[in-house]
C-alpha cells in the first residue's frame, strides 16, 4: 500500500504543480488523498467492494476540494503556472537587454 500511496502522491504533486495549484500548505491534504487512494486500491484488490466504494467517495470529495478533476478546476481562479528557472532567467535577461537599449 505504501508504494501506491507514494506513487500517487508524486503524480498528484506533479499535476498540481504543473497547473500552478500547489502550495506547501497542501501537503496534508495531498498526503490524505494519496493514502486514501492507496487504501481504495488495496480494498479493490482484496475484493472489498464496499470498502472500495466508501474510500472512492472520500477520495472524490478530496479531489473536488483540491481541483483534481475538470469540474472542480472550473471553480478555481485561473493561475499562471510557476516559471521554471530557465524561463525566469530568460525573462530577466530580456528585461536587462531592453534596459541596455535605452
Amino acid at each position: 500500500m505504501l508504494k501506491d500511496a507514494a506513487e500517487h502522491w508524486q503524480y498528484l504533486a506533479g499535476e498540481l504543480s504543473r497547473e500552478g495549484m500547489l502550495s506547501t500548505a497542501d501537503g496534508g491534504m495531498l498526503t490524505q488523498a494519496a493514502t486514501i487512494y492507496a487504501m481504495s486500491m488495496e480494498a479493490f484488490r482484496s475484493l472489498d467492494f464496499a470498502g472500495h466504494a466508501l474510500l472512492s467517495k472520500t477520495y472524490m470529495q478530496i479531489a473536488d476540494r483540491m481541483g483534481l478533476n475538470e469540474s472542480a478546476r472550473a471553480k478555481f481562479p485561473a493561475k499562471k503556472p510557476a516559471m521554471d528557472d530557465l524561463e525566469a532567467a530568460l525573462e530577466q535577461f530580456a528585461t536587462i537587454a531592453e534596459d541596455m537599449k535605452k
